[in-house]
């Protein structure tokens, strides 16, 4: 009995099916946890904006701070907020900040742009939270 072998066509095929198969339930497991990410950022970003307006309203108005000391307890008790969002990356996004007297502008980017987030966000004084496709940080006015 002669044994038949799979030809070069059936074999290519085949490895399309199995790399499509693979694309999506990759894609399937990595958008939960993206949007997941991405709720989290935003969520962080009003967290430290609260931070900033009532230091702000303790310090006639002045956002002059840094991030970093936001949540120092030996500097500040109780912190103005309970997480150092300034170090490392939080959920797949690393944060920063900028303040002056006058304003502050904090932004979340994603740790890897299309694994741990698709968007960029920040959030500007006063609490205006803005987003952008990309690791880009988007404009505030």
């Amino acid at each position: 009995m002669k044994e038949k072998a799979l030809t070069l066509v059936e074999v290519m095929v085949t490895l399309a099916i199995i790399v499509l198969l693979a694309v999506i339930i990759i894609s399937s497991i990595l958008s939960p946890k993206i949007i997941t990410n991405e709720k989290h950022a935003k969520d962080a970003l009003k967290a430290i904006a609260r931070a900033y307006e009532v230091f702000a309203a303790k310090h006639n108005g002045s956002y002059n701070e840094t991030l970093k000391n936001l949540p120092n307890q030996s500097i500040y008790n109780p912190p103005y907020i309970s997480v150092d969002y300034s170090t490392g990356s939080h959920e797949g996004y690393t944060f920063s900040c900028a303040a002056s007297a006058a304003s502050y502008v904090c932004n979340a980017r994603p740790e890897i742009l299309k694994e741990t987030g698709t968007k960029s966000f920040a959030i500007c004084s006063g609490g205006v939270l803005k987003e952008a496709s990309g690791d880009a940080a988007p404009p505030c006015p």
